[in-house]
């Protein structure tokens, strides 16, 4: 190879000059053009990535509604036992009618107060009825079919006497005992309160 020959020294500028323009082009163009390559390529994974996990999450949409359908079912069964407010109308009502079916005389109802525990609040009364033996298990029997749960405690029951005499029976209502217990319900403190959604 003749390095004088002017048809060499031709094509060794084109071949330095060829790439001179190769390696401008790949410094300057390529390589700038290469990191916003590689970062289309992370980004559209990520999409990809995201949308297979929304579909997931599609496919298992119609699962979870009838889960929570399911589930809320359930809780409005067990909110009708334990109210989310204090009713003390439904339960004084409650109590006049089991006392009127069961032949029975209520006395006095004295309010205990409420007191907090754990996510619900227990309401007491002390109750005091003048009835027979048989007709305060009715009264209990009617207290228990309530449509919220109420429970009975410290039972104590006493001889009916007449008045200014030793002898039992009150022979006007046929009551022969006197029953005081404590009545409870439960209603749901209002920071407890579940808020459900219609799906």
């Amino acid at each position: 190879m003749d390095l004088k020959d002017p048809k060499t020294q031709k094509i060794f500028l084109a071949g330095i000059g060829l790439f001179l323009v190769v390696y401008f082009w790949y410094v300057k163009i390529y390589q700038g053009y290469e990191s916003k390559i590689i970062a289309r390529a992370q980004e559209y994974e990520l999409i990809q990535t995201e949308l297979k996990n929304v579909e997931m999450k599609f496919r298992s949409l119609g699962a979870l509604k009838d889960e929570y359908r399911l589930l809320t079912y359930r809780y409005r069964g067990v909110e009708r036992l334990l109210p989310e407010a204090q009713s003390v109308p439904d339960f004084l009502s409650g109590i006049h009618s089991a006392a009127m079916e069961s032949n029975s005389e209520v006395v006095e109802i004295t309010p205990l107060g409420v007191t907090a525990d754990g996510f619900y609040n227990r309401d007491a009364y002390r109750v005091k009825i003048n009835t027979t033996y048989h007709d305060l298990g009715w009264f209990l029997a009617d207290v228990a079919n309530f449509p919220f749960i109420v429970n009975v405690s410290n039972l104590e029951m006493q001889e009916v006497l007449k008045e200014n005499a030793e002898a039992p029976v009150d022979e006007v209502q046929g009551h022969t005992v006197t029953a005081l217990f404590t009545l409870t319900t439960y209603f749901v403190q209002p920071s407890e309160k579940l808020v459900l959604f219609d799906m």
